[in-house]
């Protein structure tokens, strides 16, 4: 288990609180490096052959959460040797195959998760300075566990993010060091630098899409993904560093004997 924190583009959030994070399709699409394994599952809407993935849209009838389409094919993941402002566990820059997935467009809100609270499914944040403020409802829900985030997710039919799905959703195939490219950040752009001294609502600043269309992929809070911390996990030898944890567990198992 870990936060997202890859690049200088991830290190942009306002806050160190940790929110629920966007959630994907479940059950998981398996993305290892190697070998390939293939899991569709059959719950799942067919995933769409068009390649303007953009204009693609599912909405979660659970929590009215909108997800966005990333289609399959090559990404450039992690940071090259030479990054200047790349930690020593986010390198080598290495190209990683995904199969295609939907992930959710904006990061999870406090209006969001109550309806999973209301549910009797998951557990009420451990902060509740924003939570229990109705003026913060579109803000993204916060102070919750890598456990809670997961129980939501699960609850809403869908599970966390691997790090490289969120990473691809957030950077593009190009592996830009930005969602909208590499441009310098700037106030229309993101929420970083204490610009607001607070949260924004989830979705504020559509200019700093992703080609996806994923939104607060930089700046705002933190976000929780699915695999837990590999100081390995870049290695071009390390097979299992892209999937679920049960998928990677069960990789290495049976790899290992």
């Amino acid at each position: 288990m870990e936060k997202t924190d890859i690049k200088s583009i991830f290190r942009l959030s306002l806050f160190t609180l940790i929110i629920l994070s966007a959630c994907r399709s479940a059950p998981p699409i398996t993305i290892p490096i190697q070998p390939t394994v293939t899991a569709k599952p059959a719950t799942l809407p067919a995933l769409p052959t068009s390649t303007t993935p953009a204009e693609l849209k599912l909405v979660s009838v659970v929590d009215g959460m909108e997800q966005v389409f990333v289609p399959e094919g090559m990404f450039l993941m992690g940071s090259p040797e030479n990054d200047p402002n790349a930690d020593e566990n986010e390198k080598p820059l290495h190209e990683v195959f995904m199969a295609a997935y939907w992930i959710d467009k904006t990061e999870v809100t406090n209006g969001m998760y109550s309806r999973c609270l209301k549910a009797e499914v998951c557990e009420i944040p451990e902060n509740t300075q924003y939570f229990s403020n109705h003026a913060y409802s579109s803000h993204p829900v916060v102070n919750v566990s890598w456990v809670e985030a997961d129980q939501y997710c699960r609850w809403a039919g869908r599970r966390l993010p691997t790090e490289a799905e969120w990473e691809k959703a957030a950077r593009s195939e190009a592996g830009w060091n930005y969602p909208w490219g590499d441009a310098v950040p700037g106030p229309e752009l993101l929420n970083y630098g204490f610009l607001l001294a607070d949260t924004a609502p989830a979705g504020s600043y559509p200019n700093g899409a992703s080609p996806y269309g994923a939104l607060d992929m930089a700046g705002n809070v933190w976000e929780w993904v699915a695999d837990y911390y590999d100081r390995e996990s870049y290695s071009p030898h390390n097979y299992y560093a892209t999937g679920p944890y049960e998928t990677r567990l069960a990789q290495k198992k049976a790899h290992t004997g």
